[in-house]
């Protein structure tokens, strides 16, 4: 094990967040033989970093800009070079591509790059007139996104060129985590339901006769409803983590305000835990800063499972930065997956691997283990227009470009096949060819 000691000073708050970093590059999935640690004149040290102080080996830039703006900042993402690797930064400055080491100094503060991707600084300080529809900042306004880099883990990449420098190369083959969120366990509740999905079909030539041809089939019960493809979405087998997270609440416009059947719930959650699924809760839309309709729909799942989870994805990945990492600690939550896109496929926060969420309100760091998602259906059927050879050109340039080094955490509704059939496309075909990427069978 090398030992890392870093030279640096700043008040409480820097000091924090620094250690918020460390911690996060000691307990990162692709680093095992390196520690970092804040440099003590008592301990050897394989090699020592300077962090704006001089030190005998590597110099890292003290930037003064993320770590001490406790307001919204306007940073530059500029591309740095080393060997093979492309490295992003942020800083306060535009300037053009160059060397990320020079002798002994690295080009730009990575200590804050990891810091500002991670804690998500653009977000906590979002103003009200830069937030979508759904009270989130606007992504593509997000610094990644503007500047075309959330197609790829741009701190696994920093991380993994880190580690050559230090003499500890590797190359790790990309896991897939299978995540599912269970928005409605049916199409068709009712008669009524029915009646209004074929009217809203009506001028929709191709959905209308598919909408028709379901509704005939539920009100014959000759077939199961539609989005009850659930031993089919479930995949089998141990290879990989897999969740599933079930919605059971909620009187929001973006809920789903059908009556819930405990019955089927439970079906579901039977199903799902045969072939080896985790259970999770997917609280309703207001539940991002309430704690206590948080607690009551806590209460509905745990009543039907039989136990109380710790796992949690937020309802349209409505994700409150001052609010809801409080609402989740109230609730026992110990890993959340909400921080994904609603529009893009990529890596929001800059990597595909666990880490844990930054209280700004606090100054602390929570307990709260987040597992930020990478791909999810939506974005991925709307973006290539549901056109199947663009979906699948898409998905194998992605996961080339992303087939080391990094996690991908992906997200499909049982609900997305129906609504795939009636765009005329066959989700299914597009599902399996993404698992057998990863060599998993469905």
């Amino acid at each position: 094990m090398k030992i890392i000691g870093i030279k640096y000073k700043g008040d409480k708050n820097t000091e924090i967040r620094i250690e918020y970093v460390l911690d996060f590059l000691n307990n990162h999935p692709l680093n095992s033989n390196i520690k970092f640690e804040k440099f003590n004149p008592a301990n050897a040290y394989s090699i020592t970093m300077g962090y704006g102080l001089d030190t005998e080996n590597f110099q890292i830039p003290c930037q003064t800009y993320v770590f001490s703006a406790n307001r919204r900042i306007y940073p530059h993402a500029n591309i740095y070079t080393f060997e093979k690797f492309e490295l992003s930064s942020v800083e306060k400055n535009q300037k053009p591509t160059q060397a990320f080491l020079h002798g002994n100094t690295f080009g730009f503060d990575w200590l804050e790059m990891i810091f500002y991707h991670l804690s998500r600084h653009e977000e906590y300080y979002c103003r009200d007139e830069d937030k979508d529809e759904w009270d989130i900042m606007n992504e593509g306004e997000q610094l990644l996104v503007k500047n075309h880099l959330h197609l790829q883990p741009q701190i696994d990449i920093l991380i993994t060129a880190l580690l050559e420098i230090l003499g500890d190369s590797v190359r790790q083959q990309t896991g897939l985590v299978i995540t599912h969120d269970i928005d409605h366990h049916k199409k068709f509740y009712s008669i009524k339901d029915g009646l209004k999905s074929t009217a809203k079909t009506l001028f929709k030539s191709k959905n209308l006769q598919k909408t028709q041809q379901s509704f005939i089939k539920y009100l014959k019960r000759s077939d199961s409803d539609p989005y009850d493809n659930f031993d089919s979405l479930f995949v089998k087998g141990e290879a990989t983590e897999k969740t599933v997270f079930l919605l059971v609440g909620g009187n929001h416009n973006y809920d789903s305000p059908e009556q819930k059947s405990d019955e089927k719930l439970l079906e579901i959650i039977d199903i799902a835990r045969h072939k080896g699924y985790n259970i999770g809760i997917h609280p309703s839309y207001s539940c991002w800063t309430d704690a206590r309709l948080f607690n009551r729909e806590m209460e509905i799942l745990s009543n039907i499972m039989g136990s109380r989870t710790s796992k949690s994805r937020q309802h349209y990945l409505h994700f409150h930065f001052c609010k809801t990492i409080s609402v989740l600690q109230e609730n026992e939550i110990k890993e959340d997956y909400s921080l994904g896109f609603n529009r893009y496929v990529g890596f929001r926060c800059g990597t595909g691997f666990p880490f844990r969420l930054y209280d700004f309100d606090n100054h602390c760091v929570s307990d709260i283990i987040e597992k930020p998602m990478i791909l999810m259906d939506g974005p991925l059927l709307t973006s290539n227009n549901y056109n199947k050879n663009k979906i699948l050109d898409f998905l194998d340039g992605f996961i080339n470009q992303n087939q080391f080094n990094t996690r991908i955490t992906i997200n499909f509704h049982n609900s997305s096949f129906y609504n795939s059939e009636e765009n005329g496309l066959d989700l299914n075909e597009i599902y399996r060819h993404l698992l057998s990427s990863f060599n998993i069978s469905a």
